[in-house]
């Protein structure tokens, strides 16, 4: 038959008053350790529905409530590390049951405090040491020592005095002062006695020191052959001995697990804890990592050598790994909610390219259009806060409506550290790949995830391959209009717009993320120079109706057209052929002041072009050079060597052909007749933010200067 369950309504009250206000709940245990009700004391009254006959053999607690609890199953071990109250239940149950006050000597001991625990964690194995994003700290409190003192067995109270007084004896050969502690007074046999027990030795000075400070007050007690009285100078003298803990193993230092969180992007963790203001916490930490995909312990150290004991909260904590599993590259974010586009490819400054109107629009620093594949690399700051982020780049042509954007959507990918034992005891190293998109979320198409800290299997990035780990999206300019240059060339604006973990356009502003690019005065690429970060010029801005930042524009000039090279024959002011026709290269001339007749093409449809153009004679070389940039006016050469640049230079604009003549004598100096040779190349200035591009071309001509007189 069922036994029924009455309600018993207990009242309790505090033998005292405290100063204020104490939440209490109610514990009952069977006596095997279940828990069988749990119930909050509410105006020092709580009721319980159990039968009558479990109140009997059941235990029954009262507790301060920990003001960050939750409901979560509780274990007698984990009460009575609570210092609780155990009221005797009457063995005359009743339906209202009068409680025996709390004694103030317990309830002075149950007010909480509030701890702030934060630190680093840092791998030593790597040089410089860097800090570890993304280990999982489990964070500990140690029993109180006091707790253990006050309820350990004589036999252990006796066993910690006497591993003392073997560790303390070890700098002398004089017996330990004080009574005679017996066979055990002399080096020899405290030494034996330390290394049974496989004890590690501290530094001796160290010990020394200890033992010289040794509190004197009641030392009796410490050498006394009462239990009480040595666990009395124990408890008195807790602090002195606390560093003694670290040589010996003793088994009832254990901790509890209070938390476990995750270190951030930099290597940051921190935890919030409520503690009886009595007694400050006792705190270990140990440590995991993923290796793998596999979350794998890096760092557990000894309890006794590695607390933070009677922690002083809000204090720094910084935790030293040594593990050469953990990979030691930097990562790519920088810290705070922010974005900074940087640069285009590794030489270009967004900053530094032209927005206004002139001669420089949009082109790069030195005047040159930009081509090829573009590759727009920005920094992602903390923004995982929130969930995932995406991003997209997009392009249009000047000039063209918000329906004419077109998405970059070529796959951009990141390279990343793994390790696979080779079944050796050794480590295989490789370098997979991430695809962070394209991505269709939600209604957004084609956006890419912006990079975490960690790899998918919680390792560092690796940078193999600049032009693929550092891109942010490839645009190829090449294949613009399908792939005709010429109608191509022009203005394009450039996009970059973020997305939330759905699909979502982020507001910058509202969502309180920075937009930034670096500072104009500095140029790529960047070196070992320190860079400042500005916010974009407002040109650059991309803004909504309430004026709120949505993203960002960048108008660049793209031109992909090549270049054209000709040299027209050399010509004189003489007649007939030398040779036997004329195209045997002899040119005949009348006097040393004959003109020679230099007219070459160099030709870019836009300009965007810089040109040389030299005459070497014979053996002796160079005789003539002229170069210049067709971005300059007319005309816009210049010229050197022995046969230097007449007055009357004329350009053809439309094609770009120079013609001008040279001095016969400057040519031939001290030589009658001489043979020589001329030399054009046109470079194309188009850029992809690491170099030219190569567009160029060239043309060669040879000749020979002939008196008419000699010409047969």
């Amino acid at each position: 038959m069922k036994k029924e369950k009455t309600e018993f309504k207990f009242s309790i009250a505090f033998d005292g008053k405290p100063e204020k206000k104490i939440e209490l709940e109610a514990l009952l245990f069977h006596s095997n350790g279940r828990l069988l009700e749990r119930k909050s004391v509410t105006e020092g009254v709580f009721s319980m529905s159990l039968p009558s006959e479990a109140f009997r053999t059941s235990r029954l607690f009262i507790c301060p409530v920990n003001p960050k609890s939750n409901n979560e199953d509780i274990q007698l071990a984990d009460v009575l590390r609570r210092n609780p109250y155990e009221p005797i239940i009457p063995t005359k149950i009743s339906d209202i049951i009068k409680l025996n006050p709390i004694p103030e000597l317990i309830w002075c001991h149950w007010f909480f405090c509030h701890c702030h625990i934060h630190g680093r964690v840092w791998n030593h194995r790597c040089d410089p040491p860097s800090l570890v994003p993304h280990a999982r700290i489990h964070i500990c409190e140690v029993d109180s020592v006091l707790y253990w003192i006050h309820r350990l067995p004589e036999i252990d109270i006796f066993k910690i005095r006497d591993d003392i007084r073997h560790l303390i004896a070890i700098p002398e050969i004089d017996p330990i002062p004080g009574p005679d502690p017996g066979p055990e007074r002399y080096i020899k046999k405290s030494v034996i006695s330390v290394l049974e027990k496989k004890i590690e030795l501290p530094d001796i000075e160290a010990v020394k020191r200890l033992k010289d400070n040794m509190p004197s007050k009641n030392l009796m007690q410490f050498y006394s052959t009462s239990a009480a009285h040595v666990r009395e100078y124990l408890l008195e003298n807790i602090h002195y001995f606390r560093p003694l803990f670290c040589h010996f193993h003793w088994w009832w230092l254990r901790c509890d697990e209070i938390g476990v969180v995750e270190t951030n992007d930099f290597g940051a963790f921190e935890m919030d804890y409520w503690y009886f203001c009595w007694d400050k916490p006792d705190l270990y930490f140990w440590v995991e990592y993923c290796i793998n995909g596999v979350w794998q312990t890096v760092y557990r150290p000894d309890i006794g050598c590695h607390t933070w004991w009677e922690y002083n909260c809000n204090t720094e904590i910084n935790i030293y790994l040594n593990d050469s599993r953990i990979p030691c590259s930097s990562n790519n974010n920088v810290p705070g909610k922010v974005v900074v586009i940087t640069t285009i490819g590794n030489n270009v400054n967004v900053n530094q390219i032209s927005q206004t109107p002139g001669v420089e629009r949009g082109l790069m620093p030195g005047r040159a259009p930009f081509g090829g594949t573009l590759e727009p690399r920005a920094l992602f700051g903390d923004l995982l806060g929130a969930g995932n982020f995406y991003y997209r780049w997009s392009y249009r042509r000047e000039g063209e409506g918000e329906l004419d954007w077109k998405r970059l959507n070529t796959s951009v990918g990141r390279h990343y550290w793994k390790l696979t034992p080779d079944g050796s005891g050794g480590w295989i190293y490789s370098f997979p790949v991430h695809p962070l998109g394209p991505h269709n979320v939600g209604s957004a198409l084609d956006v890419f995830e912006v990079q975490k800290a960690q790899s998918p299997i919680n390792t560092l990035w690796a940078i193999t391959d600049n032009r693929y780990d550092l891109p942010t999206a490839f645009f190829m300019t090449y294949q613009l209009n399908n792939s005709n240059v010429a109608i191509a060339a022009g203005f394009y604006e450039l996009k970059f717009e973020l997305f939330d973990s759905v699909g979502n356009l982020v507001d910058f502003t509202a969502s309180g993320i920075d937009l930034l690019v670096i500072d104009n005065m500095i140029s790529a690429p960047f070196g070992s120079q320190t860079l400042t970060t500005v916010a974009p010029p407002p040109i650059n801005r991309i803004v909504n109706g309430s004026g709120h930042l949505i993203g960002y524009k960048l108008l660049i000039r793209v031109d992909n057209n090549p270049v054209q090279a000709s040299i027209t024959p050399i010509t004189s002011d003489g007649s007939g052929s030398c040779g036997t026709g004329v195209n045997c290269g002899f040119i005949p001339f009348l006097t040393l002041n004959s003109p020679v007749h230099i007219q070459y093409i160099a030709n870019h449809p836009n300009d965007f072009a810089t040109f040389g153009f030299s005459v070497n004679r014979g053996s002796s070389g160079q005789v003539h050079s002229a170069s210049g940039n067709l971005l300059d006016p007319i005309p816009s050469i210049s010229t050197s060597g022995a046969a230097p640049l007449p007055p009357g230079v004329t350009e053809n604009p439309a094609t770009d052909q120079f013609t001008y003549d040279l001095k016969t004598g400057d040519l031939l100096g001290p030589c009658s007749k001489a043979a020589f040779g001329c030399w054009l190349g046109v470079y194309g200035t188009a850029n992809d933010g690491y170099g030219r591009l190569g567009y160029d071309n060239s043309a060669s001509q040879a000749f020979a200067l002939i008196s008419q007189g000699d010409c047969s």
